[in-house]
């Protein structure tokens, strides 16, 4: 892999913003075994989540809403939580955070969580 300058991943499906940082995230969930003394004698990691966010700046209006799906790369992923700040002093911006795991696409807000 080359050294890479500036930003490289895409994401669809937000609305028209203009990316100007983005982090990932892959995590696992453990369970622990311990003996009758409290000692840790087994750990196993199971329920593989990849995530992240990105923050960005409006080039227009944003679509998206918490619970929709978006292609980040190659990957759908669900947005779990989005921020838009505007004030007098700035360009109006925001940030947006998602979830996934791999191999599983996500399915679109369940009854209630959209108005």
């Amino acid at each position: 892999m080359s050294v890479q300058f500036g930003i490289v991943t895409t994401a669809d499906g937000i609305g028209a913003v203009i990316l100007q940082s983005t982090g990932k995230t892959d995590s696992i969930q453990t369970s622990e075994a311990m003996n009758e003394h409290g000692k840790v004698i087994a750990i196993n990691g199971y329920g593989r989540k990849t995530g992240g966010s990105f923050s960005f700046l409006l080039d227009g209006e944003v679509t998206a809403k918490a619970g929709d799906v978006i292609t980040v790369g190659e990957e759908s992923k669900i947005i779990t939580n989005i921020n838009i700040n505007e004030t007098n002093t700035s360009y109006a911006e925001g940030s947006a955070d998602y979830d996934g795991a791999p191999g599983v696409i996500p399915e679109g807000p369940i009854d209630g969580a959209s108005n």
